[in-house]
């Protein structure tokens, strides 16, 4: 007797519970032990009603269609014969089934971290990331708008910071406030709310003697924050100041707070 290859159906049911595995799997690495033993818990309430719909299937199964030796035995002449559900259909319907709630699962775990992720950023409940840059450069008498990454004099509409003194001073506009932190790291709006009140001022002197690598914060004390990173300092023969950036906006006030000043 020749083997039967198995069908499209289930070979594709079997790749969508294999993306379905693997996502699932990356997701849960990335989270660290605490989240990933909270999402644990979530995935086994998933599984549990998983559980119970396939055995609830199998019963109502057993039920609704005859078994294969009532079918294979001879029916009496005068009864009609018994209709069993076809074989393949019955060995397609039980993957199908899973595969949709392990589906279902994986596109809820998705959204409930999207959701989360939009809450919360680096620590900091409320914080959303809205806007990076890399490789800004800005010249002596110009300031920049950082929502637009446009570059412009010194009345720029929106500008967020402005270069002066042939390039070696820094002005936040608007109110807004700088402040240089000690030690260099990642872009992460937890460390401008971790600086030292003191450490803020409206402007800062001495841009050339800054190395390359600092991380300058600014704020506008409510709801929107900034970190710069210094790539290449202006000197006195290249008055020009070259930097990446990445921008905050507090959405959710009530969890939240700006960086203290």
């Amino acid at each position: 007797m020749m083997s039967r290859r198995p069908g499209p159906v289930p070979v594709a049911v079997g790749g969508v519970l294999a993306a379905a595995l693997v996502g699932l799997v990356a997701f849960l690495a990335a989270q660290g032990l605490d989240r990933a033993d909270q999402w644990a818990g979530v995935l086994a309430l998933f599984l549990g009603v998983a559980a119970l719909t396939v055995q609830a299937w199998g019963l109502w199964s057993s039920t609704r269609w005859p078994t294969g030796d009532a079918v294979a035995a001879d029916p009496p002449t005068d009864a009609p014969a018994p209709v069993a559900e076809p074989a393949a259909r019955r060995s397609v319907r039980l993957p199908v089934i899973l595969s949709a709630l392990l589906v279902a699962a994986a596109v809820g775990v998705s959204v409930a971290a999207l959701r989360d992720a939009d809450s919360t950023v680096d620590g900091a409940p409320g914080w959303v990331e809205v806007g990076s840059g890399s490789g800004v450069v800005l010249g002596d008498h110009q300031s920049i708008d950082l929502d637009t990454g446009q570059v412009g004099g010194e009345h720029l509409p929106g500008g967020d910071l402005f270069l002066s003194q042939r390039s070696d001073r820094v002005t936040a506009l608007d109110g807004g406030e700088l402040a240089v932190l000690d030690v260099t790291g990642e872009h992460t709006v937890r460390r401008c709310l971790d600086a030292a009140p003191q450490a803020w001022d409206g402007m800062i002197n001495g841009l050339y003697g800054l190395p390359a690598g600092t991380d300058i914060c600014l704020t506008d004390g409510q709801t929107n924050a900034a970190m710069l990173t210094v790539e290449h300092p202006p000197d006195v023969l290249a008055r020009t100041l070259t930097f990446s950036y990445t921008r905050w906006q507090l959405r959710d006030p009530t969890t939240g707070a700006a960086p203290a000043r």
